[in-house]
């Protein structure tokens, strides 16, 4: 029951939100499984070289491979789309449900094994990152699986250290945030007193690690050798100058150690509900109660790995993203206090109560991330973190575009700048003229100041993989010099799609906006085209797409 529940919060309306974080950057490549995103600042191995070296392929410049692998054959097996994306994370979210059970039984017994379950099952935070196509919620799957086999390794067998070993590995391929998983072992093996480098099997866990973390060792080495520095992260975390990444947009925004130490609770504040929280407040201190009293080594082991987790947040930022690695460690405190509870009280006021909770976090839930417009006030009824997971309309505009170029291919493609491009689109093409698909004569425009990386997933990846013709406004208009007709009309183009913003919402921040082109909207005036509207999930409009 406890997993059903926890599926249903995950992929109840899971295509609801659109696509306009960082889901984006890692979804459009994992289509192809290349290293190139459209940006300038931030520009890729793939892009530096005349071909692309075959060691460029075992990882990415940002994080290595494996989540762009598992989106990747979730897209081959169930197409471009939104569930396929998201796949990966709401398993990894269901599974982490199933796993902490397993942890907290052998910590603190079975009722506290199905308490911490059914907590990490409608946590808020937890069902967020379970809802999004990022790396966050594999990593704390894997984390959570390498921490159960180190305990198995301990308790049953020293040969569970292999499987501990090769959970790691895939941890980090994954994502280096993975790391803080080592302390936590070291931590849990010095308060077991547990000599485990005794054990043959250790190193061979360890050398499990080794193995399956090639990709991402090799790929550095080499690119180190041809280069002089590491990857993106590495090199961030070695101050190494590398005038490609001069401007990292992730790492400035994460601020300093009392910035990262605010943001730590901030973001359990803005990711959990004042019920998680406050029971996460009442496990620490009841924590801390055991310890004192009874030596309690599994309270002695979570408020130490909670302190970890936070040092570790002072070196890596405090993201939402980040931080919720530490909800399964507060789920376990939480079950642990609520499982040996101090104070007389009877079984069934006990279980009401858990049960009045994990009801109102199971409403916190639903009301932040499945109701179309969550209600009440943010932070109290609502998640804030929902901010992440909103819909203003950009997937209606996918809808839109998947409809209008149902069945066809474009008759008219353009030359792309690096070699990679010019492969899958000529795949592509191939793939279309055997379905049989009709040429289609169009130039798709859009409007330069749209969201990045909505538009990155909506529109260039049409481009890149499919070689559709598409532009934004502001670079049609330079090119054709208001001569709209003439210019594209010489080369074949018959029908021509200018997609504007209708909301606000749908555009970039103030400071990276560019415009939109006045002249084309002269022109669409004096043609007196009128346009078709496309209604976010709450009919709110959102944009307006021009045909002439």
């Amino acid at each position: 029951m406890i997993l059903a529940l926890a599926l249903f919060l995950r992929v109840f309306s899971l295509t609801h939100h659109d696509v306009y974080t960082d889901e984006a950057l890692l979804a459009f490549r994992a289509i192809g499984l290349i290293d190139y995103d459209a940006a300038f600042i931030q520009t890729t191995p793939w892009q530096w070289f005349p071909t692309v070296p075959w060691w460029a392929r075992l990882s990415f410049h940002d994080h290595p491979i494996l989540f762009f692998l598992l989106e990747h054959w979730s897209m081959s097996l169930l197409g471009v789309n939104l569930i396929a994306v998201r796949l990966p994370a709401v398993l990894a979210g269901v599974g982490s449900v199933a796993i902490i059970y397993l942890i907290g039984k052998r910590l603190a017994g079975e009722k506290a094994g199905l308490i911490a379950a059914s907590l990490l099952a409608v946590s808020s935070y937890h069902v967020w990152v379970s809802r999004v196509g990022l790396q966050d919620g594999v990593v704390i799957f894997f984390t959570m699986l390498t921490l159960w086999l180190v305990m198995k390794a301990r308790e049953d067998d020293p040969r569970w250290w292999l499987a501990a070993g090769a959970s790691l590995g895939l941890g980090i391929i994954t994502k280096y945030s993975i790391l803080i998983i080592v302390p936590v072992i070291l931590w849990y093996a010095l308060v077991y007193r547990w000599k485990f480098y005794r054990a043959r099997a250790f190193w061979l866990g360890c050398l499990a690690v080794f193995l399956i973390m090639t990709p991402s060792w090799l790929y550095n080495l080499k690119l180190y050798q041809a280069r002089g520095h590491f990857d993106f992260q590495i090199s961030a975390f070695l101050s190494q100058a590398v005038p490609e990444w001069s401007v990292r947009f992730g790492r400035s925004l994460t601020g300093g150690p009392k910035d990262r130490a605010i943001n730590f609770f901030r973001a359990l504040h803005q990711g959990g509900s004042p019920v998680f929280n406050g029971l996460a407040l009442v496990g620490v201190l009841g924590g801390i109660a055991a310890l004192w009293k009874r030596r309690d080594k599994a309270a002695l082991f979570l408020l130490g790995t909670i302190i970890l987790f936070f040092l570790w947040f002072l070196v890596i930022g405090s993201t939402y993203r980040f931080v919720v690695m530490v909800v399964p460690v507060l789920a376990l405190l939480i079950a642990r206090f609520i499982s040996h509870f101090p104070f007389p009280i009877s079984h069934y006021l006990s279980l009401i109560t858990l049960v009045i909770f994990l009801l109102f976090e199971l409403f916190y839930s639903t009301n932040s991330f499945l109701l179309k417009q969550p209600i009440g006030r943010v932070n109290i009824t609502y998640a804030q973190v929902n901010e992440e997971t909103q819909n203003f309309g950009f997937n209606q505009l996918e809808d839109y575009l998947r409809n209008l170029l149902a069945g066809k291919m474009p008759k008219f493609a353009g030359t792309p700048e690096y070699q990679f491009i010019v492969a899958e689109q000529t795949n592509t093409l191939a793939r279309f003229k055997r379905e049989g698909r009709e040429p289609y004569p169009i130039l798709i425009i859009y409007e330069k100041d749209l969201n990045f990386l909505a538009s990155l997933w909506i529109f260039t990846r049409r481009l890149i993989y499919e070689g559709w013709p598409i532009i934004s406004d502001a670079e049609f208009a330079r090119l054709t010099g208001g001569q709209y007709d003439q210019f594209y009309r010489a080369q074949g183009i018959e029908k021509f799609v200018y997609i504007a913003s209708a909301s606000p919402r749908v555009i970039r921040p103030v400071f990276d906006r560019v415009g939109k082109s006045e002249a084309l909207g002269q022109y669409l005036k004096e043609k007196g085209v009128e346009p078709t509207v496309i209604r976010n999930r709450a009919g709110v409009e959102a944009f307006w797409v021009y045909h002439f």
